[in-house]
Parts: C-alpha cells; structure tokens; sequence
C-alpha cells in the first residue's frame, strides 16, 4: 500500500510543481509534500501487502485430480 501511495504522491508533486508560478511557490509545494512522505512512511508495515501476493483463485491441487 505505501508504494502504491508512493507513486501517486510523486505524480501529483510533480504536476503541482510544473503548476507552479514562481520559486516560493514551488519551495512551499515541495515543503508540504516532504511532511506527506514523511507520514506515508509512518504507515505501519502490517498494512502493506507481502511481496509476491497472489491475486484470485489458488491452482487446483495437482495430486488430488491424479
């Protein structure tokens, strides 16, 4: 999950930032989301999905169709 919120975050700094008009504003965009990355890095690991997770039905057992 926190990878997920990762790269989103990133996306949406960096279209604020090429929003942006002048270097404070920039400055104080790039201020904000520093203290958002911090908090995603808060997210405790029991909420990220283990590597590797598999999506949808789990194969058939081969031994039991022999």
């Amino acid at each position: 999950m926190r990878e997920q919120l990762k790269s989103k975050l990133d996306k949406m700094q960096m279209e604020v930032i090429r929003d942006c008009q002048n270097v404070e504003d920039v400055q104080l965009m790039l201020g904000i989301f520093s203290q958002m990355n911090e908090a995603l890095n808060q997210i405790p690991d029991t909420m990220n999905k283990p590597k590797g997770a598999k999506r949808g039905r789990k194969p058939k057992n081969a031994e039991a169709n022999s």
